[in-house]
């Protein structure tokens, strides 16, 4: 036995063994002909699957025009070539050719569609982390303790998702500005309507809110500064002379200007004319009115500041450049 499987190896590795069980030379050179034809007339058809998905979209915008015209003409002649070459040295029927270029088509839009969808995440991404985006909070110490305030104005993103996950019936009467923009026209009453909203979903341990609060903890109360945690925030703003001039801008988004520090930590929205309002309400003869701090900018020994200007307004009273922003309570544990 061993013997004969010997013989049979050394035959295998004779010349003549490797002559009969091979094709001939001019075998091997239609073959790899085939092989080459085959595999541009894929690359051919995923061409024309190219040219065919730019000749429907120019249909759709512009199906009389002269650039219409042109890559019609361009596609059927393109076509008429691809075919026939592929007829002729019969590498594919006009039925298998036609198939092809649909699930030629199909794959193309199925990898559009995939760059498009990774696009879009990693826009979602870095648009996460513009200020305004999501509620972030900063802790300022004082003599008096600490507590905690957002780093922007609520903002209309950060304002609709509580709306839509408190399943308020809210009017949104803010001018279509953007997403990123600081909330406006919105009453003290219905400021208060929005935060029993927030702290109900704090309380009932909502997962959406950390989406909207990075560090939103269960349990976690939300409410408007009072008068003396506003006054101690504004007191530690400041930014470097240089860095813009200051100047009292109309609304724009929270993120446009640059921002003030608080004891080291990024604040925006505070270059903006806005007026934010505080906790403490009291009453004015038979009228409760709500205290407000209409915030500007000035320049003092080389730094630029926040100034604080008090106002009342009514529980009911909306205006352009009415805003807020958030303090929040962490319990202990």
């Amino acid at each position: 036995m061993k013997r004969l499987f010997a013989l049979i190896l050394v035959y295998l590795l004779t010349p003549t063994a490797w002559a009969l069980a091979s094709p001939t030379s001019g075998a091997r050179s239609q073959m790899c002909q085939d092989l080459f034809d085959t595999g541009e007339l894929e690359k051919s058809i995923r061409g024309l699957a190219k040219l065919r998905m730019q000749l429907d979209v120019a249909k759709a915008h512009a199906n009389g025009s002269l650039s219409f015209a042109t890559l019609d003409s361009q596609y059927k002649e393109k076509e008429q070539s691809i075919l026939g070459h592929a007829l002729k040295n019969n590498l594919m029927s006009q039925a298998d050719f036609f198939k092809m270029i649909s699930l030629e088509i199909a794959t193309l839009q199925t990898d559009e569609s995939k760059i498009e969808t990774e696009k879009d995440q990693q826009n979602q991404g870095i648009k996460e982390t513009i200020p305004g985006a999501r509620a972030e909070f900063h802790k300022v110490f004082s003599n008096d303790g600490a507590f905690e305030i957002m780093s922007t104005p609520v903002t209309e993103r950060i304002w609709q998702k509580i709306v839509q996950l408190g399943q308020l019936s809210m009017t949104n009467s803010s001018p279509n500005n953007g997403e990123l923009f600081p909330k406006t026209y919105i009453s003290y009453n219905q400021i208060v309507e929005w935060l029993m909203a927030l702290n109900r979903l704090s309380k009932n341990f909502s997962a959406e809110l950390g989406k909207i609060i990075p560090d939103h903890q269960p349990g976690d109360v939300y409410e408007l500064p009072s008068e003396s945690q506003w006054e101690i925030f504004l007191n530690e703003a400041s930014a470097p002379a240089g860095i813009e001039k200051v100047n009292l801008r109309s609304l724009e988004e929270v993120h446009a200007q640059n921002p003030f520090y608080v004891q080291g930590k990024a604040h925006y929205g505070l270059r903006h004319a806005l007026a934010y309002f505080l906790k403490e309400t009291r009453m004015d003869g038979d009228t409760r009115v709500v205290k407000t701090s209409l915030v500007l900018c000035r320049t003092f020994e080389g730094q630029h500041t926040a100034a604080s200007f008090r106002h009342e307004h009514l529980l009911n009273g909306a205006e352009e450049n009415l805003t807020f922003r958030l303090v929040r309570i962490r319990p202990t544990p």
